[in-house]
């Protein structure tokens, strides 16, 4: 494929002897791959790396760098392959039910989460100073605690997390304890929605010459701290961009700009692709904001008959529901983060004025793990549809894994990077948008800047949504047809 003059400019802009890094920020379906590919084949070099943060988007680039000399990679494999085995760590799961104070007093559930999620937190900034961390932040945690915590999860003590493998690895880079990587070429994917901790590992690997390739406006992950990787490298490279998409067909592109220029950015431009009037309907998506929105779409489908996938696989959707409905099945449960579950399941089982108390073992483990909130919302799903029922939809939708069917369910956040003939806007997708432009209208008049953030990310979600489509576009109440 022919590379565009926007395409092209990037490449040459990147050849220039003054120009280090290159920032790219590109809508959806422009090509952004292709001209890195381009990039590598067209710049003299011997070695390059091409990081992203989701693997399932660097595999897919290791194929289209096949034939050049870049390697490609997430960021979590070139820590793992650093420090894992090197420094002993044992990478698993660490939750709440890991924490134990030092003195032997009693910690509440509360205090434990507020600790893991600190913990998860500094994994994920920028800082390499634990101490300056935990002292300037706000949270009500214990500095003994959190450092101790830190220093066993280090030394393999406890499971640790991949965020934290990473972590570990940011600051052996950042203190010389292991060298930084050199190549001739280093490319950053998904720069837009990055962590602190990633963009200042790419800070740390040595290269003459970086570019940042990434779409503003697909930031949908707010929840793991991520930050706009133009933004804070602004002033540090030069800034060209793509702005037509070949996914996207010519008569949805005028609306998806409408949206984001209207809600998020009066600067934006999407420009389209132009499709024959018979360009047939292959694929179709179903995209809603959560699984709650999925389940009501399933089960109808379920009930007619009517074959679907899903973006991810059944029983990672309803992982926790369908452990719940099922605990009075008699099977123990041996998955490590469940094992405080099981412990209840077992203690219910033996337990003959327990079973009187409470009916079922699900209603047991509601009533026993009632500030798990992860736990109360699947209950919720359990309540509603009841066990038969979920099992029978799992058991349905497993029936159609190696079938071909053209329509796929999924949440928005689950079809970044991906693209359908047809897509359909769900109910809660549409609902998201009129709740969080109310948030938005509050926020501002309030100076409320983590409501503003927070209320974007939906409006963001709904861009990534609308941007699936290739040639249809139906429900789309925001992204309405000009």
């Amino acid at each position: 494929m022919a590379l565009t003059k926007q395409q092209q400019t990037v490449i040459d802009t990147l050849q220039k002897p003054d120009v280090s890094l290159v920032l790219c920020p590109a809508v959806a379906g422009s090509g952004k791959t292709h001209t890195l590919v381009e990039l590598a084949k067209q710049m003299p070099i011997k070695s390059g790396i091409y990081i992203a943060y989701n693997k399932s988007i660097s595999d897919e680039a290791e194929g289209k760098f096949k034939g050049t000399p870049v390697q490609c990679s997430t960021i979590h494999a070139m820590a793992y392959r650093a420090v894992v085995k090197q420094y002993g760590l044992k990478v698993g799961y660490f939750g709440v039910r890991d924490v134990h104070s030092l003195d032997g007093t009693t910690l509440t559930y509360k205090m434990k989460k507020t600790l893991v999620d600190t913990i998860e937190d500094f994994c994920l900034s920028g800082s390499t100073d634990p101490q300056d961390y935990i002292n300037n932040t706000l949270v009500n945690v214990s500095s003994d605690l959190f450092l101790s915590y830190l220093n066993k999860l280090a030394n393999g003590e406890v499971q640790c997390s991949h965020s934290f493998y990473l972590k570990l690895y940011h600051m052996y880079l950042h203190n010389g304890t292991i060298t930084p990587p050199s190549t001739d070429l280093l490319m950053l994917d998904e720069s837009a929605d990055v962590t602190a901790l990633t963009l200042e590992i790419f800070k740390l690997i040595k290269a003459p010459k970086k570019i940042a390739v990434g779409d503003e406006f697909q930031n949908i992950y707010g929840f793991n701290k991520t930050v706009n990787g133009f933004k804070e490298l602004a002033n540090e490279g030069v800034t060209t961009k793509l702005t037509e998409s070949f996914r996207v067909s010519t008569k949805i592109a005028p609306r998806v700009e409408q949206f984001v220029s209207k809600y998020l950015d009066s600067t934006f431009e999407f420009k389209g692709h132009e499709y024959p009037d018979d360009f047939p309907i292959l694929t179709k998506a179903y995209l809603s904001r959560n699984n709650s929105g999925l389940l009501d779409e399933m089960f109808r489908l379920y009930e007619q008959g009517t074959p679907f996938n899903t973006a991810r696989p059944i029983d990672t959707i309803l992982e926790m529901p369908l452990l719940l409905a099922n605990l009075g099945s008699g099977q123990p449960i041996t998955e490590y983060r469940y094992k405080h579950i099981e412990k209840l399941r077992q203690a219910w089982n033996l337990d003959s004025k327990l079973q009187r108390t409470y009916p079922t073992v699900t209603n047991y483990v509601a009533k026993q793990l009632n500030d798990d909130e992860d736990i109360q919302r699947a209950i919720k799903v359990v309540y509603k549809h009841g066990p038969k029922d979920l099992n029978q939809l799992a058991q349905y939708v497993r029936g159609f894994n190696k079938v071909t069917t053209n329509l796929t369910l999924s949440t928005a956040h689950s079809v970044k990077g991906l693209e359908y003939h047809s897509v359909e806007i769900a109910p809660d997708l549409n609902d998201a948008v009129t709740k969080a432009l109310t948030k938005l209208m509050e926020a501002k008049i309030n100076h409320k800047p983590a409501i503003i953030k927070d209320a974007k990310s939906d409006l963001m979600l709904y861009y990534v949504a609308i941007s699936r489509a290739m040639v249809e576009l139906t429900n789309a109440k925001y992204a309405k047809v000009l």
